[in-house]
């Protein structure tokens, strides 16, 4: 693909939350430009079997949900300690309903069914199909259909700034390793975690890197924080572990395995 020189945003990383970005952008007449890394857009995203919403029509339809928005959001600041944003929480639980769950059902997007999370409330509404479908049949095509360039195999390998503003990026070309730049007036870090770089889960979390199996994509490695932080961002919140643990006991040994996504 011949990419333009100049875009109105560029988006880093084609899974789900850059190609929610890149579908709003294009829609709303931005030129977007959507890089991603790995052979195939979706990432992590592809494997999520659904999405988070409160007050939805579906869950409305069951007798047993009386969940509130309160409640809610009291949840999650309880279980990330206070460590969450409660301003940003309160707004993505406010609009969930609509934004989340209505506005990908006008997009095309399938659900079976709405069903809680191990004991938990009534919350988690299942894509028919995962996030594959949801990513790869509903978001990539109506971002290409309005105008969307996305490109694969291309790694952003550094933030272009110019009087303390990033104004584009440098690219390389997975496969025949050709370096380029673009110029952007917005730029979009949306590549995901760094469950899968041993050395930032070392520098920066309690855990050992070598006992957590990671359940993803295997390229959440990061590269959206360095990026940040060598165009000079601050390091702050670098976010929580969602731990999923499972004990094997062999003789007078135990074991613990740790299933760990990183938020």
């Amino acid at each position: 693909m011949s990419l333009k020189n100049n875009y109105d945003v560029i988006i880093i990383g084609g899974g789900a939350s850059g190609l929610v970005a890149a579908y709003e952008a294009a829609h709303n007449s931005q030129s977007v430009l959507v890089v991603e890394k790995g052979h195939n857009l979706g990432g992590s995203g592809n494997y999520i079997e659904g999405a988070f919403a409160v007050d939805s029509f579906m869950q409305k339809k069951h007798a047993d949900y009386h969940l509130t928005k309160e409640a809610a959001l009291n949840e999650e600041l309880n279980y990330s300690h206070y460590k969450a944003d409660t301003n940003t929480w309160k707004q993505y639980i406010d609009g969930s309903a609509d934004i989340i769950i209505k506005w990908l059902k006008d997009l095309g997007v399938e659900y079976f069914d709405v069903e809680p999370l191990g004991s938990g409330a009534r919350t988690w509404h299942l894509f028919k199909c995962r996030g594959d479908a949801v990513i790869n049949k509903v978001l990539a095509p109506k971002a290409k259909e309005n105008g969307a360039d996305i490109v694969t195999s291309t790694e952003v390998t550094k933030l272009i700034t110019e009087n303390g503003a990033v104004t584009g990026v440098e690219l390389k070309n997975l496969e025949n390793n050709e370096v380029s730049t673009v110029n952007g007036k917005h730029i979009i870090l949306a590549t995901g975690g760094y469950l899968n770089n041993k050395k930032l889960i070392a520098d920066y979390t309690n855990y050992d890197a070598n006992q957590l199996i990671p359940v993803n994509s295997n390229e959440n490695t990061g590269d959206g924080l360095s990026l940040a932080w060598n165009a000079g961002a601050q390091r702050y919140a670098m976010g929580m572990a969602m731990c999923s643990s499972a004990v094997t006991s062999k003789i007078h040994t135990v074991q613990s395995t740790f299933t760990v996504t990183m938020n």
